[in-house]
């Protein structure tokens, strides 16, 4: 889920210590200084063009093919502590499928921090990161079998609203 403007560091700092690629909107490579920090931080542009995800497939096929780990973000938009999961784009989950190597859901999960019950502020947030179960494709090599593609896209996120709904029912309750 792309709800914190830090959930690559979240996810990163979940993930211990292996090398993550981010991918990012072209836009956000357009923004004066940002755009030369970016790079240090090993986050790539996807391009803005309606085939912007065909352009880096080949580039991000072969670093999961070499064991690299790359962090999309299939709602593309970041909601800023939204704590739900919007619709997904496959680009992700079809990268996935041609490199047959598994995705890896990640949510990130906040509640207000508290002090002797009474909450603190809602900026101020206890952050929780669960790392699900990886989800591999279901037809290898087979570049039109859209429905492994579908079907890893269901299944994230169909784990991840769960996760969600279970999280808000055990903080509701406690």
């Amino acid at each position: 889920n792309h709800c914190h403007y830090l959930d690559g560091a979240l996810t990163s700092s979940a993930l211990g210590s292996r090398t993550i690629w981010f991918s990012s909107l072209q836009r956000n490579f357009e923004i004066p200084y940002i755009r030369r920090i970016l790079p240090l931080l090993k986050v790539f542009p996807i391009p803005a063009d309606p085939f912007g995800l065909m352009q880096i497939m080949k580039p991000c096929v072969e670093a999961l093919g070499k064991g690299e780990v790359i962090h999309f973000n299939p709602e593309a938009e970041l909601w800023h502590l939204h704590q739900g999961i919007g619709k997904f784009h496959r680009g992700a989950f079809y990268a996935a499928h041609i490199a047959n190597c598994p995705v890896v859901p990640v949510i990130h999960l906040f509640r207000p921090k508290t002090f002797f019950g009474k909450k603190i502020s809602n900026q101020i947030l206890d952050i929780t990161s669960v790392i699900g179960p990886p989800i591999y494709p279901s037809s290898s090599g087979n570049l039109n079998r859209i429905d492994s593609v579908k079907k890893m896209t269901n299944e994230a996120h169909d784990w991840m609203e769960k996760e969600m709904l279970e999280y808000k029912i055990k903080n509701e309750l406690s």
